[in-house]
């Protein structure tokens, strides 16, 4: 992925992120998207990154368990409306 212009394979992982960590991906584009990140670098990181914030955000919440679901939905909503401003 260049830092000046991602390629659009890249893009499609940005937009499918959020898709893509809550398991509601067609198996096709799901095996397409795991392809492009054995073959590409920054996007493994970026798709690394998100599971980790998202895994972070699960533990800090002091609510009970019952909470910790709607941090996660909350952070793959915020994912959803960044692809939203910046469509491909």
């Amino acid at each position: 992925m260049s830092a000046d212009k991602p390629d659009l394979q890249c893009r499609r992982v940005v937009e499918l992120v959020a898709d893509y960590l809550e398991h509601a991906l067609s198996i096709e584009d799901r095996n397409q998207l795991e392809q492009h990140l054995l073959i590409c670098g920054a996007c493994e990181t970026f798709v690394h990154q998100h599971t980790t914030m998202i895994r972070a955000l699960s533990t800090l919440a002091e609510d009970p368990p019952a909470a910790q679901p709607e941090a996660r939905t909350e952070a793959l909503a915020a994912f959803r409306r960044l692809r939203e401003k910046d469509p491909p």
